[in-house]
């Protein structure tokens, strides 16, 4: 219960930090064209964020208001879409207003969502137990590797 209140806190803190250090004075020299992708990229993120957290149900604070430990779809690429979403926003936040204070803000908050990311991992460990570890060495906690995805039994000749 007291991870999802720091965990809410750091989500408020993160937007707050970001959007402020976004409309700071300066900006980078880079093409407008980044804007652009800066622009699909946050509405890209912020929809799948949004996706990932319908997967969640009502009422989810802690793993025992989950009925499965959820290891499909997003969470089948990454232990933890939604903190991803969060801060490729962040990222692109940054590039749509052409930044450098909030690039710095950003690189600045990854920091203290992997803190949140090893807490809530101790947590989920505590209540799923083997389930959790085994999807731990199958699945990467943030950054998706395609190229080690294990696959399921090949069909033979």
């Amino acid at each position: 219960m007291r991870l999802a209140r720091v965990r809410r806190l750091v989500f408020v803190v993160n937007y707050a930090a970001v959007l402020w250090a976004s409309v700071l004075p300066g900006s980078l020299p880079l093409p407008r064209l980044c804007r652009l992708v800066g622009a699909t990229g946050l509405f890209a993120s912020l929809s799948l964020a949004a996706a990932v957290h319908r997967l969640f149900p009502e009422r989810h604070e802690k793993p025992s208001d989950f009925p499965r430990l959820l290891t499909e779809g997003p969470y089948s690429v990454v232990r933890h879409p939604f903190y991803l979403c969060i801060i490729l926003s962040d990222l692109f936040l940054a590039l749509y207003s052409l930044s450098p204070w909030a690039l710095v803000v950003t690189a600045a908050l990854v920091p203290l969502w992997w803190a949140i990311i090893r807490l809530e991992e101790r947590e989920l460990l505590e209540w799923w137990g083997r389930d959790d570890e085994e999807y731990m060495k199958r699945v990467p906690a943030l950054v998706p590797r395609p190229w080690r995805r294990t696959r399921g039994p090949t069909a033979g000749p």
